[in-house]
């Protein structure tokens, strides 16, 4: 993969440039997956967060559909186990605005798992208030 920089003009790959390992054309590509982290030559992590945020959202579906008859806080606890592995998320950068979604379906889970409405809202990590919309 070949990495651009927004601060240097770099000339285009001829078709005529090829790198070989073995006797075997390496492809180009845009982007690579590599121990679930989205590696993109752009450097934008947004495709890999929406990976893992799907990912998220099929592992709590999972949980929920096998598990629901359970109490609340086993639900919970299998959430914060099972589901919350976000290998390589310490790479992404915070300023990619899908992290933002990714935590809006984080507090989606949540709140199902509790049976709470969707009119809960947190406002800091410890104290939550239901609001009520017209």
């Amino acid at each position: 993969m070949i990495f651009r920089s927004s601060r240097v003009c770099l000339r285009p790959l001829s078709s005529d440039c090829n790198f070989e390992i073995g006797g075997k054309v390496i492809e180009f590509v845009s982007s690579y997956s590599h121990l679930w982290h989205v590696i993109t030559d752009s450097l934008d992590d947004g495709a890999g967060i929406s990976k893992r945020q799907g990912h998220f959202i099929r592992q709590v579906n999972s949980v929920l559909c096998d598990f629901r008859q359970l109490p609340s806080i086993v639900n919970y606890r299998l959430l914060s186990s099972y589901c919350n592995r976000v290998y390589g998320s310490e790479l992404w950068q915070l300023s990619n605005a899908k992290l933002v979604n990714f935590g809006i379906t984080w507090r989606k889970s949540v709140r199902k798992i509790w049976n709470l409405p969707n009119t809960v809202r947190c406002i800091c990590s410890h104290y939550c208030v239901v609001t009520t919309f017209p």
